[in-house]
């Protein structure tokens, strides 16, 4: 029923059916030919995918891709057959449309395709896109690709340019299929110039249908650290730098980085920071051997997507005593750190301004020297953190890092960010002083204690103030009224008394008057 529909759809667009490869890709980019119909007679390059749904064909016009094409008349489907898939274009989750095959015929069976060898320019300029093609180079690296499980990259270098193969590696793993770096290969598939969908500006690129279209010319050395030498390439220029190659480097450890890298110390004007590919990093002062790809910065050469062994051990450095004034110098407005302390083991001397998180901070330890803050990577520890508290002074015997800005070609030139310095163990943190008992946080603590108990005393004075001068009127009160009532009485006690001595005078008198007469 879905077959019978999409050719309905198809024959009621309106649009030519399309009939050839070149065809097809034009018609993958326009999004007006939703619903047009397709119908290709080509040789078979190769059939993808678990379920074989992803065929491409190829002849001498280009290279198409087609989908579901699950649906068979005859045997399985090999490279060279002569098949016709018919169907019709519709969308897809990028931003070219799918060709979806509704019927998929084997015509006849023949040998595969011949690939045209190209040259590294041809592939550059674009004369041979969408064309089976076959290119030679050496593997400059290979990784999974971790948008798309069903990919793997395969970085290949040729005439010193380097050139991104996708390779279809599902199911099987990649470390199976494809050829170790350093080995120089012929590479069969096609040169594409529409990037995927997430990464829109990867330019051109070499897609390989198949792992068995990888054809090994010269396999990898025996042993892979045997390379020329990183030593010498300072008076090239970064692009340059990038073009050379699997470059070799020796030397001691200087410090692991909480990035995965680490700072290897080659001699008094070689530090290189080598990137590694794995998860495992060399101990501090283990002399090491280590293979990348490099690339300068203009002040420092790194190793990127580097592998590394053990050497014998290397000799101890001693540590420079160093001031933060040496670190970090004035340039017009703002501060710049001094490129030639990097890498040199300096020892410093500090308070400690926080105690990093372990588990979820940034790791970083900052000290204040001398009025300025001095970052210590702290990651690579763990026991000495624990005696540590905000306030103490701490000597710090570490490796100055300085952090740079990447180089890119059409920007000024890379400014120095900043520095940490990376101790080595725990051995190189030394507690000189515990932090003062009036810490600024227990003073704060008995602030917050005193200054509730004086509110409080302050406002039950003012209460019993108050209280003692509402009772002292009601008791001024009582004892008016009580002094005012005595009066009374009093007065009343004495008019009584004038009274009776009036009346008993009076009383005395007429008697007498009686008694006279």
């Amino acid at each position: 029923m879905f077959a019978l529909h999409q050719i309905f759809c198809a024959c009621f667009a309106g649009s030519a059916v399309v009939t050839n490869l070149i065809d097809v890709q034009t018609a993958r980019q326009d999004p007006s030919a939703v619903r047009q119909a397709f119908d290709v007679t080509a040789p078979v390059i190769a059939q993808r995918n678990p379920d074989k749904s992803i065929l491409f064909l190829g002849d001498e016009q280009g290279v198409g891709q087609f989908a579901n094409a699950t649906t068979l008349r005859g045997s399985a489907l090999c490279a060279g057959d002569i098949v016709r898939v018919r169907g019709t274009f519709g969308p897809s989750y990028s931003d070219l449309l799918q060709a979806d095959c509704t019927s998929v015929e084997i015509l006849s069976h023949g040998s595969p395709p011949r690939p045209r060898p190209i040259t590294t320019r041809e592939f550059l300029c674009g004369a041979c896109d969408n064309r089976l093609s076959e290119i030679t180079g050496t593997v400059k690296d290979v990784f999974c690709d971790e948008l798309d499980s069903a990919f793997a990259f395969l970085v290949l270098l040729s005439d010193n340019e380097t050139i991104y193969a996708p390779v279809r590696t599902d199911p099987t793993p990649v470390q199976r299929e494809l050829p170790p770096v350093g080995s120089e290969v012929a590479l069969v598939g096609v040169p594409m110039q529409m990037s995927p969908l997430n990464r829109r500006h990867l330019g051109r690129y070499f897609l390989v249908h198949d792992p068995a279209a990888i054809r090994i010319l010269k396999p990898a050395p025996d042993d892979p650290f045997r390379l020329p030498d990183l030593k010498g390439v300072f008076s090239l220029h970064p692009r340059e730098i990038s073009r050379l190659g699997r470059r070799h480097a020796s030397g001691r450890v200087l410090c692991t980085m909480r990035d995965g890298s680490f700072l290897l110390y080659a001699d008094p004007d070689l530090i290189v920071r080598v990137e590694t590919i794995g998860a495992d990093l060399p101990a501090p002062g283990q002399a090491v051997e280590a293979v990348g790809y490099p690339e300068s910065n203009l002040y420092h050469i790194d190793l990127v997507r580097s592998t590394w062994r053990t050497l014998p051990t290397a000799p101890a450095t001693r540590p420079d005593d160093a001031a933060p004034a040496e670190l970090v110098f004035a340039s017009g407005d703002r501060p710049v750190s001094s490129s030639t302390w990097h890498g040199k083991l300096i020892r410093l001397t500090g308070k400690v301004l926080n105690v990093p998180e372990t588990e979820s901070g940034d790791g970083l330890l900052r000290l204040e020297c001398a009025n300025q803050v001095v970052p210590v990577d702290t990651t690579s520890l763990d026991s000495s953190l624990r005696q540590l508290a905000r306030g103490c002074t701490l000597g710090v015997t570490g490796v100055c890092v300085l952090d740079f800005e990447t180089w890119r070609p059409n920007a000024a030139f890379p400014r120095i960010k900043g520095f940490t310095v990376v101790p080595r163990s725990d051995a190189d943190l030394r507690l000189v002083a515990r932090p003062s008992w009036w810490t600024p946080r227990r003073l704060l603590v008995l602030l917050g204690i005193l200054v509730p108990l004086v509110l409080a005393s302050i406002i039950l004075n003012f209460i019993l103030r108050r209280l003692v001068e509402r009772r002292s009127r009601a008791l001024l009160k009582e004892q008016s009224a009580k002094l005012a009532e005595t009066l009374r009485v009093d007065e009343r006690t004495r008019l009584a008394a004038e009274l009776h001595d009036s009346i008993a005078q009076n009383l005395t008198g007429v008697s007498m008057e009686i008694d006279t007469a």
